[in-house]
């Protein structure tokens, strides 16, 4: 099974995403190799200006490269270049930003952050989205642009998740690549989801 950053996330933090329940709990059942971390968020500051964003799921294989996925679930529709999606529950319209550019910006501030670790290699960065609700591609019509079959997932690559993911990965030719060691896989965890402890001084402490 993969290795889950966190492992225990609970009902009531998923963002009311039965979407994001239902990819969560698909890829635990990815190889062992593969590291997947869970709603991974970032600022990034320019100028005078702080960004902030989150990356629904970052799926991190050590030979192959790290996948940013934005999972959308729902009633989605583009007219005239404006998306919408509705609530599947309480059938609530909302304008939302094009799915692929959310990804897009979380990849790029990946990629700034694993670049300015030193004693990491270069990793490979790309994006998908992951429309659960979409049963087929027909049921889509004619896909914008920035999107194709291999760039973007649907409902039965639920059940064939190890395939779905590779498909992703062979789309941009991301293939193996044996330089990658077990250091490299250690500073990218370390640099996406480190752990750290905030102790107290004694004299914190004795105060």
């Amino acid at each position: 099974m993969a290795r889950i950053i966190p492992n225990d996330v609970q009902l009531d933090e998923f963002n009311s995403s039965f979407g994001e329940i239902q990819v969560y709990e698909a890829l635990k059942q990815l190889p062992d190799e593969y590291i997947v971390f869970y709603s991974l968020h970032w600022n990034k500051k320019e100028n005078d200006n702080v960004y902030w964003g989150e990356s629904d799921f970052t799926i991190f294989h050590p030979k192959r490269g790290i996948i940013v996925i934005e999972v959308k679930s729902g009633e989605i529709y583009c007219e005239n270049g404006i998306w919408k999606q509705v609530n599947s529950r309480k059938k609530r319209e909302k304008r939302m930003k094009d799915p692929i550019v959310q990804a897009e910006k979380s990849k790029y501030a990946f990629i700034d952050l694993l670049w300015k670790n030193k004693d990491s290699r270069e990793y490979r960065v790309e994006c998908a989205v992951w429309f659960t609700m979409v049963e087929n591609y027909e049921q889509i019509g004619i896909l914008p642009p920035a999107y194709s079959e291999g760039n973007l997932l649907i409902k039965k690559d639920i059940d064939n998740i190890e395939k779905a993911i590779e498909r992703v990965f062979d789309y941009y030719g991301f293939d193996i690549n044996p330089l990658y060691d077990k250091n490299d896989k250690i500073n990218v965890v370390r640099r996406l989801s480190p752990e750290f402890k905030v102790i107290p001084s004694i004299s914190n402490m004795m105060e």
